[in-house]
């Protein structure tokens, strides 16, 4: 998985980085950003799966970051890692589908814990999209085989000239032999 950092201060973004032992998380940080401009840009190139973002940051803030990501990348899981403590905050960020809002500073336990959370989500999500797709595909390939079926017997029913008629009869044996 995927991780990309937003944070204002050099130092919390270090942090972030040396505290967590990414690789046995299965994860690696794929990019960071200091300020909001940057970061949609970096996180458009990188589409990472977890983005960890402070609110108050430069040129465009955390929430309206997230509320941007969000519609591009429904499926990415935003984590609000900040100092601000304000209910409107975490309101609206919770109102964007935020995964979490944690306060600085962050005890390594919970993070911990949180990231294993939501790997477990991201799993479960694959999963459902796996299901899905193959939903998809099984409609469809049965979709094709009753077209398929519905082209034979229209031709069938239609008076042929003799030699379509041989050719048409070899055609039908081939699709046949393949459908069954």
């Amino acid at each position: 998985m995927r991780v990309f950092l937003v944070d204002d201060e050099f130092l919390q973004r270090a942090l972030v980085k040396k505290t967590v032992d990414w690789n046995s998380l299965g994860m690696e940080i794929c990019g960071e950003a200091e300020d909001g401009e940057e970061a949609l840009k970096k996180i458009l190139e990188e589409k990472p799966d977890i983005l960890i973002m402070d609110i108050n940051i430069p040129y465009m803030n955390g929430i309206e970051v997230s509320k941007k990501v969000k519609v591009i990348f429904p499926e990415i899981q935003v984590i609000i890692l900040t100092a601000y403590g304000e209910f409107e905050y975490a309101q609206n960020a919770i109102s964007l589908g935020v995964q979490e809002y944690l306060l600085k500073p962050v005890k390594l336990d919970a993070f911990k814990a949180l990231f294993e959370k939501i790997i477990e989500i991201c799993q479960e999500k694959e999963i459902e999209k796996k299901n899905r797709n193959d939903i998809i595909q099984a409609k469809e390939e049965a979709a094709q085989q009753k077209l398929s079926w519905n082209l034979l017997n229209y031709l069938e029913s239609e008076e042929l000239e003799e030699g379509t008629l041989n050719h048409w009869e070899t055609l039908k044996n081939e699709f046949t032999s393949v459908v069954q």
